[in-house]
């Protein structure tokens, strides 16, 4: 039964496609986990947007992220970082 419930899901990766993403390191997903912005090089282009889908360096997702005057503001967190797998 658990083969086919995972089959009714689409992967964040999928689903968010069309939406710009941004990986962080460690530091950057802690802080993000825990709602304070980050100040990162991102190019940006205009037709990009303001939201991006923020995802660590192993492509987990941890949330949604507004991009505002040089800063990416936590929107939408969905999991808080663990060292821990």
């Amino acid at each position: 039964m658990s083969d086919e419930l995972e089959q009714c899901f689409t992967p964040p990766q999928i689903a968010l496609s069309n939406i710009p993403e941004v990986a962080l390191e460690k530091e950057g997903i802690l802080a993000f986990s825990h709602g304070n912005p980050i100040v990162k090089n991102i190019k940006q282009c205009s037709d990009m947007g303001n939201i991006y889908a923020v995802y660590d360096l192993e492509s987990n997702l941890y949330g949604m992220g507004e991009w505002e005057e040089g800063v990416l503001k936590p929107l939408k967190v969905l999991r808080s970082y663990s060292d821990s797998p």
